[in-house]
């Protein structure tokens, strides 16, 4: 008989006992008293929001973005289309040129910060297009154009010979958006360095590459340096001023815990699920999410860790993570603003003296919106060609996780429509 995995947001139940022990049974309640004849009739609990409820409260609690003035959107699109022309032509040093005065128009644009990405590549330039396309990483919510800009950082990252991080971009790219080149590039290169061919792992295994300093470590604080080394690497902040810091928010349950790093300087945030396995040695068993809140650019973004679930299949316990991921991207230079509520479900398994993994994530309530907003002098001259085509765009989809006793888990669809990213995680996936 198989064991739902219960997503109810409001019964998350915490289990402390991972060292092989049972978890102890509450306490039982005494028996309610008869209700009299005369007693009032008790009110219904309040229903529970649904995902897509939470979602839109937690779009109402973005700040305001600052107005671009019409004069503004007129300078960025011409420096943008002047840009363009120049990238047609190879003219890439002036292309970057136009591609640096749009965002001085508006700053932190993904789409222009991509394109800037790229001309900078293509100039030579690899500092200023490797930071050009890790800003567009994380100032997008646009998978097409955050896809766009792993590539041109993998590109980066090939010409300056780091072949385990091009992967690592071209991988992130093709998980986004599917595209014949990116897979070529990122095939070529795993020839090279004498790796799996790309494509066999299970499609709702953590990726390898979101997650540094896999490795054992013999403290925590050892684990800490290394994953902020890498946080300063992998967000190309160079020499920053300010340390990236290791914090413990007491998210915890036996031999797992929540570990945030990031630099207040930057507006940057990667959270991480640690490990202590056997033999008292620690380990950061995969990545969670990464957050860019600024405060500013028309960027909102909040990550909320709802918690633990633990329980035993067999001789091995199976812990569950919570994680609820929202973010606004309100773009004034096309008058178009996107949201995206993610809830991840990350799985991982406690054998009685084994080591901890984390083989499942699932985006177990994904919903992506995109419309139109009214700007300050209104938006004729705006170039239609920019314009997302079909707007509103409003998608959700919710998928449901089963256990079994003989360790798989079955993902299975239960609202929305599955494109082929989705479809790939559905049905059976093997846990030990």
């Amino acid at each position: 008989m198989n064991l739902e995995l219960s997503l109810s947001l409001a019964s998350l139940v915490f289990c402390l006992a991972l060292s092989g022990s049972a978890c102890k049974d509450k306490p039982t309640a005494p028996a309610p008293a008869p209700v009299q004849a005369h007693a009032p009739e008790s009110k219904p609990a309040p229903a529970r929001p649904t995902p897509a409820q939470e979602a839109a409260e937690e779009q109402k609690k973005r700040p305001p973005a600052p107005v671009v003035t019409p004069a503004q959107r007129k300078a960025y699109f011409k420096s943008l289309k002047a840009g363009r022309k120049l990238a047609r032509a190879k003219k890439w040093a002036g292309a970057q040129e136009q591609f640096e005065a749009a965002l001085k128009s508006i700053p932190m644009d993904g789409r222009a910060l991509s394109e800037l990405g790229w001309a900078a590549f293509q100039a030579g330039d690899y500092e200023r297009a490797r930071k050009a396309n890790r800003d567009s990483v994380n100032a997008t919510t646009e998978d097409r154009v955050r896809a766009a800009s792993l590539y041109n950082l993998g590109r980066v990252a090939e010409a300056q010979e780091k072949v385990a991080e091009a992967m690592g971009h071209y991988s992130r790219s093709l998980a986004l958006r599917p595209h014949k080149a990116v897979a070529a590039r990122l095939s070529g290169l795993a020839a090279r360095a004498g790796a799996a061919a790309p494509g066999g792992k299970s499609p709702v295994a953590p990726r390898a590459t979101d997650a540094p300093c896999q490795k054992l470590f013999p403290s925590e604080d050892a684990l800490c340096r290394c994953l902020a080394k890498a946080f300063v690497d992998d967000h190309g902040l160079g020499a920053a001023t300010e340390e990236p810091g290791c914090e413990d928010p007491g998210q915890e349950v036996g031999r797992v815990k929540v570990v945030k790093i990031g630099s207040m300087e930057h507006h940057m945030e990667n959270h991480y699920l640690v490990a202590k396995q056997p033999g008292g040695q620690v380990q950061a068993v995969t990545r969670l999410a990464g957050v860019y809140n600024p405060g500013a650019f028309g960027i909102y973004e909040e990550l909320q860790h709802k918690g633990f679930t633990v329980e035993k299949l067999g001789e091995r316990h199976v812990l569950r993570s919570l994680l609820h991921h929202h973010r606004t991207d309100r773009d004034q230079g096309i008058s178009e603003e996107e949201g995206r509520t993610v809830h991840r479900l990350t799985v991982c398994v406690i054998p009685e003296n084994g080591a901890v993994t984390c083989p499942l994530q699932v985006p177990v309530f994904d919903q992506y919106t995109r419309e139109r907003i009214e700007l300050e002098g209104g938006d004729d001259d705006l170039d239609e060609s920019m314009r997302t085509q079909g707007l509103p765009i409003k998608r959700a989809v919710k998928l449901e996780v089963e256990l079994m006793p003989e360790g798989a888990a079955r993902v299975v669809l239960k609202a929305g429509e599955a494109d082929g990213p989705v479809k790939a995680m559905l049905g059976e996936h093997r846990l030990w």
